[in-house]
């Protein structure tokens, strides 16, 4: 049972991971073509991926790993490249988020494929 509760906790950290890097490479692109909305989907990503940093870090404690590993430590790195300041607690981009869903009317990102040229 104990080995069960260890792969439960690292398939958590690779699933938090994954979702974190999906979110960095869709916004990255968003930005990189000037989609419509591009600043509501990076500060999603902002948003969710100090969420989910939370959770790996949670985790990575659990196990007994100590310290962020590598791959984790650049992620955040990756993530701070993206905004100016620092992500503290996502309060102010959980409410800019909130604002542009309420002025759009819903979701408000455009799909990551549309063309916009």
């Amino acid at each position: 049972v104990e080995e069960q509760l260890i792969l439960r906790r690292l398939a958590d950290i690779a699933i938090d991971m994954y979702a974190i890097l999906a979110g960095l490479a869709r916004a990255s692109r968003s930005l990189s073509i000037g989609q419509k909305n591009a600043d509501h989907e990076k500060m999603l990503t902002l948003w969710f991926s100090k969420k989910a940093l939370d959770r790996i870090q949670y985790n990575m404690d659990q196990l007994s790993l100590g310290e962020i590993t590598w791959a984790i430590s650049r992620s955040q790195r990756l993530i701070k490249l993206l905004v100016t300041g620092d992500v503290k607690n996502g309060d102010y981009e959980l409410d800019h988020i909130a604002e542009e869903i309420f002025k759009q009317g819903g979701y408000a990102a455009e799909h990551p494929l549309t063309k916009n040229w």
